[in-house]
């Protein structure tokens, strides 16, 4: 009896997700007892007790991990063989099963003490990345699209108050930092380059990445990126991949100075849209509520951790 019930429920699941999903391959999600178990270790971790030295010997060595913004992610991954249903045009035909990788993540922050300071746990399977979505205090860790390869990557934010205090500890001797952002997400250029006297020194794409969310679809989020120059003269430009339309200016970088290079994009009533590249040396109030790129998977880099003037990553 318990049996049928089994059954009929596991029917019951199915269906209700094929009324979801459509025609094609629906699966039932459970994660394997590995992941599930090391998330969950996280229920020995106490606020301003567990030491970083403990949260290690608890949960092993993180994958990403920084002193200067005080934060470790661990991770944790397996497959699990996972039961579903084959369906044409929202008829259940014939079971199926697929083994389905999974990943479980561990967020920690600490205190100047090496305090836990604040903490949270995830898992997600491998076909819905998008939906994981983890905060400790004002860090973050999430799963963002990456416009280059057309594919979600991992990536940790810092919350943009933290942009000041960051910037203080990211200086080094000789050189400055250029804080770029752009003051909208439609219309804005794919690309930001630095240039100095040999070569193209910094490449990125300065557009606000994606947050997939399942009703409302692509919802961009503002993001920053702080860069270390060496000092000396510098040529900034602005383009989009493909059009022949290029805004240029130039700034003398000294030692120790903090520039905000944010592009701003107009649409004058009855006239061409226009970019252009406002530099100043106050912080505009709007990027407090954008957020600081601090890693990405893409690039293994870690802001402050090991960069050498004028490299960044590349989104």
């Amino acid at each position: 009896m318990a049996r049928i019930t089994f059954i009929n429920l596991f029917l019951a699941l199915a269906v209700l997700l094929v009324s979801i999903q459509g025609c094609g391959p629906v699966f039932i999600h459970m994660s394997p007892e590995k992941v599930t178990a090391c998330t969950e270790r996280n229920v020995s971790i106490k606020q301003g007790e567990t030491t970083r030295n403990q949260v290690h010997e608890l949960l092993g060595a993180p994958m990403m991990s920084s002193r200067l913004w005080q934060v470790d992610v661990h991770h944790f991954s397996d497959k699990k063989l996972t039961p579903g249903l084959m369906t044409m045009f929202l008829v259940p035909l014939f079971p199926v099963a697929e083994k389905v990788n999974w990943d479980g993540y561990v967020l920690v922050t600490y205190d100047d003490n090496n305090r836990v300071s604040g903490f949270a746990s995830g898992k997600v399977a491998e076909p819905n990345r998008d939906g994981l979505l983890m905060q400790a205090n004002d860090m973050t860790l999430r799963y963002i699209y990456n416009k280059s390869s057309h594919r979600s990557e991992l990536a940790l934010l810092a919350g943009g108050q933290r942009l000041i205090a960051g910037l203080k500890s990211l200086h080094k001797a000789n050189t400055c930092t250029l804080v770029v952002a752009c003051d909208q997400d439609r219309g804005c250029p794919d690309r930001f380059s630095v240039v100095d006297e040999s070569a193209t020194i910094v490449d990125i794409d300065p557009r606000f990445i994606v947050r997939v969310d399942f009703y409302k679809g692509g919802i961009p989020i503002p993001v920053m990126y702080p860069i270390m120059l060496a000092a000396g003269k510098k040529r900034l430009a602005i383009s989009n991949t493909g059009l022949i339309d290029k805004s240029e200016t130039t700034l003398n970088c000294t030692d120790e100075d903090v520039r905000y290079a944010i592009i701003q994009v107009k649409a004058p009533s009855g006239t061409k849209r226009q970019t252009r590249l406002h530099i100043t040396e106050n912080m505009p109030e709007d990027l407090l509520a954008y957020n600081i790129i601090v890693w990405r998977a893409s690039n293994a880099f870690l802001l402050g951790e090991s960069e050498k003037a004028g490299e960044t990553f590349n989104p």
